[in-house]
């Protein structure tokens, strides 16, 4: 080859800036049939005016930085107070720490990526630290809210709420290192407004 650029240099070389990324989600569809199968599962339990809620508090434990990314399982106490929302689980890696909350847990007839998406298209509302369950939350245009550490991946860049990749998606920072307490009550407190008039998801 006459040239070579770095895969990461490439929006520096061609002049692609934050207000050029494309959100126009969603960008990925889920098939019929794990639509079909993941919507009889889930109707099973519907109550009226129930939220329903999707929860990943861990990543992969090997991953190199899950020690920061993921949420000690015991802050997921913190959403007990919430009689009308049934909270679904997510969590394919099974976090250590005990966990009370009462969770809707079918993630061992979960396969593969088809059908996390189809259970994630039943819910709510997704609430996900950095793992890939966010972003395919995200691509499938869900409200969903992260929670990141305070040095989170690059692709969530810095000082903002939003993100230009996910327009449904709000993030939630830790102000200072380690500091899950902060950011748990941010999104407590914004759960209990769920459902107020003018309030969106």
């Amino acid at each position: 080859f006459d040239f070579h650029a770095s895969l990461m240099s490439l929006p520096y070389v061609l002049g692609i800036g934050v207000t050029d990324i494309p959100a126009v989600v969603p960008y990925i569809d889920v098939g019929n049939q794990a639509m079909d199968r993941w919507r009889e599962k889930v109707s099973v339990l519907n109550r009226p005016g129930i939220l329903r809620i999707g929860l990943a508090w861990a990543g992969r434990p090997k991953h190199i930085n899950d020690r920061r990314r993921s949420l000690p399982a015991e802050f997921l106490d913190r959403f007990a107070e919430f009689k009308d929302i049934q909270f679904y689980s997510l969590q394919k890696w099974k976090a250590a720490g005990p966990l009370s909350l009462r969770l809707i847990d079918h993630t061992d007839q979960i396969v593969d990526f088809s059908d996390s998406a189809a259970l994630i298209s039943q819910l709510d509302l997704i609430i996900s630290v950095d793992t890939a369950i966010a972003h395919l939350a995200g691509a499938l245009g869900k409200p969903v809210w992260v929670l990141l550490p305070f040095a989170p991946d690059w692709r969530w860049l810095l000082d903002r709420t939003d993100s230009p990749w996910y327009p449904t998606m709000r993030l939630y920072r830790q102000p200072a290192p380690r500091d899950w307490e902060s950011v748990m009550r941010a999104v407590v407190s914004d759960l209990r407004n769920v459902g107020k008039p003018h309030y969106r998801l």
